[in-house]
């Protein structure tokens, strides 16, 4: 039997947006905001989070998964394993109402990037899209 876990995405794996098909298959289990303790910030079509001490909420939706899909989630994050320096995204985990779930996060050397700052990518997304297409 395959393992399972959960994973909290905030980006383009959220519904209806670019990635999303990579979680399909997987069990949506719902959308709620995080805890305090994130900066969101726009790297062009996708965003990054980084773990910032003063650092506000974010909008996330949890999905339970198989270690296939976390695998699949690993080569699209640029994950290579806990602390590698070549990882694009980190991962750790956060308390959610659906229990313990993983997140991934940037480094911030991002920080100058443009912030998301009501921490909704999807709103974010859509409303600079919108822009762009006029």
């Amino acid at each position: 039997m395959m393992k399972e876990f959960k994973v909290a995405v905030y980006g383009s794996l959220r519904k209806t947006l670019g990635s999303s098909e990579l979680l399909k298959e997987s069990e949506y289990l719902g959308k709620e905001w995080t805890d305090g303790g994130y900066k969101m910030v726009s790297l062009g079509g996708f965003p990054g989070v980084f773990l910032e001490e003063n650092g506000g909420k974010i909008k996330i939706e949890v999905y339970k998964i198989n270690e296939y899909t976390l695998a699949r989630l690993n080569m699209l994050e640029g994950f290579i394993e806990e602390d590698n320096p070549g990882n694009f995204y980190n991962r750790k985990t956060i308390n959610t109402t659906h229990g313990i779930a993983y997140i991934y996060y940037i480094d911030k050397k991002y920080i100058t990037n443009p912030v998301v700052e009501n921490g909704d990518w999807t709103e974010y997304y859509l409303r600079n899209k919108k822009y762009q297409n006029e």
